[in-house]
Parts: structure tokens; sequence; C-alpha cells
């Protein structure tokens, strides 16, 4: 395996901060790298294998790579992660969710390979037969897709790092510490989204995409100004969620009164038809700055739930 030359970022005094009240803890664990798919986690996992390499985590006695997979990715996304894994020997683990349909039997997970993934929407679909079609308010997706999947694949005896920057600090959770989560890009490296775009700009391959694409194409989190133009990249993008309305808006469990009530994926209570149009007619597009990546990442404050 062949390493690349890497920033060294400057500590600063949040990075040591928060890095002085993390402590690791006396038992012997294992580090599980949660890669999300995109620019900075992919980072984050580079970082680690190199040092890992180096025997430079001495707090750990092995690491594992794992991506969970919701079968809405960007196609590019599943090449990139392929490429990080063959050119830095992560042996990368695939998972997927094992959505159980039947009242409280929780979701568990399958190991499947780069060539077995799931890019049909059919994992989505299932989810979304169970819980419900996610929205803004409501998110059953990356609970059910991602951290509920990659927690029981780890184990209990082991610490999940995950791709949060110093400059996402309000994404950190406030029970990371008895969840036995860690951020090394905070806690070890103190790394930027500036250091992360410089990274990548001197490397022989990257994601590829434009950032609005990255996490599920059509996600729910975007700006319409974004969904625009994840639309006008491909149409094909809108089609998971476009069957996600028409089969499952229904789905879930619901308030007393409310059965017969669909509900929509986008703000302001708008079908994928409706955003569809929107972004397609002559209206004009909010630009907020709507970004899936704090709210899809594994592990985020608000999927701080209990589950079976």
């Amino acid at each position: 395996m062949v390493l690349l030359p890497t920033l060294q970022p400057a500590n600063n005094p949040v990075q040591i901060r928060y890095r002085e009240n993390f402590k690791v803890g006396s038992r012997t664990m294992k580090l599980s790298v949660s890669f999300s798919g995109g620019s900075t986690s992919g980072y984050m996992a580079y970082l680690l294998k190199r040092d890992w390499e180096a025997g430079e985590l001495t707090e750990y006695d092995s690491i594992e790579f794992v991506f969970a997979n919701t079968g809405a990715e960007h196609p590019k996304t599943y090449e990139f992660v392929e490429r990080c894994n063959q050119e830095w020997g992560l042996d990368l683990v695939y998972l997927e969710a094992v959505i159980d349909p039947r009242p409280r039997k929780g979701t568990t997970y399958k190991v499947v390979t780069h060539d077995t993934l799931c890019r049909d929407g059919r994992l989505f679909y299932e989810m979304a037969a169970k819980y419900g079609v996610p929205n803004n308010t409501f998110g059953p997706c990356t609970r059910e897709l991602k951290t509920v999947p990659m927690d029981k694949y780890r184990g209990k005896d082991a610490m999940t790092a995950i791709g949060i920057r110093c400059d996402e600090l309000d994404r950190i959770s406030s029970r990371y510490r008895e969840n036995n989560w860690t951020y090394p890009l905070i806690f070890k490296y103190g790394v930027r989204k500036v250091d992360v775009y410089a990274w990548w700009d001197k490397q022989p391959f990257n994601l590829g995409i434009n950032q609005l694409l990255g996490n599920c194409t059509f996600c729910f989190h975007k700006s319409f100004h974004k969904l625009g133009d994840v639309y006008k990249e491909n149409p094909a993008n809108f089609d998971i969620a476009l069957n996600l309305d028409k089969h499952y808006s229904l789905a879930g469990a619901r308030k007393l009164g409310q059965e017969n009530t669909p509900r929509q994926m986008y703000r302001g209570y708008r079908t994928t038809q409706d955003v569809i149009d929107m972004v397609t007619g002559d209206s004009e597009l909010s630009k907020r700055d709507g970004n899936c990546s704090g709210s899809c990442e594994p592990h985020g404050e608000q999927m701080e739930l209990s589950y079976d």
C-alpha cells in the first residue's frame, strides 16, 4: 500500500480542549471507522489507516473501516469508496440493513461486497414500508440504514470514529463518551473543510461529483435550489423519491386521526412531484444552504434513539 503525504493542520484551542476532555479508557478496544462515502470521511479513513500502519494508534488493538449502504447513493460515490478501499488497503466492510417488517423487531445487518451492493432503492423501500416516508422532522432513514447496522456490527468493545471536522463543532454529540464515539478530525488532526479540499486537490483521484450530489441524491435536507441542480444533472436522481411517495406515503405509525394523511418528504408539505414541478418551472428557488451531510452522518446528535 502506498500512502500519500498529508497536510499537518496546526493545533487550535478548540481542538485541544476537546481532545483533553476525551479519554479512550483503560480497556482494549477496536476502532471502527465510519466511511460515509464523502470526501471528509475518506480523508479521515486515510489518516487513520496511515497512523495505524505507523503504529501510532496504540490505544486500540485493531481497526476496521465500514461503509453502510442506503441503496440511494450516486453511482460515483460507490466508485469512490471502492477506489479508496483498493488504493489504501482498507479491507472495507460493506454493510446493508436487514429490515424486519414485523412489529417490535429491530433492524439487523448483513455483510455484502462492492459488486453485490444494492443500488436500486430496495433498502429505502423496505425501510419506508415499515417506518414511513422520512422528512425533516422524521428521520428513520439514517437511523435504520446507517446507524443501527453499524452499531450492531461493531459490537460493544469498540470505538466508532465519525468524520466531523473542527468547523462543525455543533454536530458533536453530547453523549459521545457514553456511546463510544470519537471524532479524530477534531480530537487528533484539527481538520477543517479547507484542509479536506486542499488535500484531495493533490491526490490522483477524488469523489468526482458536485458536493450537492453527495449522500442520497434526493435528500430532503437539501435546499430546493440544490434539488433543482440535482434534477438537472439527471432526472433519474428522483426516481426513488417518486416511488416512495407513490407506494409508502401512508406507511408507518400514525397519530390517532392521521391514519389516512400522507406523509410528504419535502419542506412545506410538498411531494416529490411538487418539488420537480417547482425546480423545472419559473419560480424563484431558495438558495438557503440546505445540507444533508450534517443530518445524514451516522451517530448525529438527532439520531440518539434507542432500538431493539
